[in-house]
């Protein structure tokens, strides 16, 4: 049987209409996952580098550096809470993820061998730390997280995330040079 070129381009729009709810559900549960990874993988490193934060907050450091895990606790609190708050606004489901949970494991080794150290000392492998961290997280973001099928929310949370963990290594870098 032979069709026109109307009456097949009719019919091939009617299979992709019937097809479409299923198609972009299909879309959707995938965004959906990929954002809740994305942004869990977010909420671990911060939640790392908070408690690092607190870790530099206890010891004794020069006032630059407290003031600078100062700021890192509090922004990055800041960030966690904005990540949670895109998580509901999307439903989606914050859980681990597997780059969120490498991070993390990384951030308690370093927080192990920096609990052994004191002033000076426990400064200068902070901050190396800190550089190292957020170098990390940038390739993370950039490597890892933009690359990923998110929605233009989470796009936006990330370039805003991105801007923060490049400031915070500006900052890191600076006052490891002083």
């Amino acid at each position: 049987m032979r069709m026109d070129f109307p009456a097949a381009l009719a019919a091939t729009a009617i299979v992709i209409s019937a097809m479409r709810p299923a198609l972009f559900g299909y879309t959707e549960r995938l965004s959906a996952t990929d954002d809740a990874e994305v942004l869990s993988t977010v909420i671990a490193i911060d939640s790392g580098d908070v408690l690092t934060a607190n870790l530099a907050l206890q010891k004794h450091v020069t006032d630059r550096t407290r003031d600078y895990a100062r700021a890192i606790k509090t922004e990055e609190e800041a960030n966690i809470a904005d990540a949670a708050a895109v998580a509901r606004r999307l439903n989606a489901r914050l859980g681990t993820s597997p780059a969120g949970e490498q991070l993390k494991h990384e951030a308690e080794d370093t927080r192990t061998q920096l609990a052994k150290l004191d002033g000076t000392a426990f400064e200068g492998a902070y901050l190396a730390a800190m550089v190292k961290a957020h170098t990390n997280t940038l390739s993370t973001i950039d490597t890892r997280l933009v690359v990923r099928s998110i929605s233009p929310d989470v796009k936006t949370f990330i370039a805003g995330t991105r801007a923060h963990v490049a400031d915070h290594l500006d900052k890191a870098t600076t006052l490891q040079a002083k």
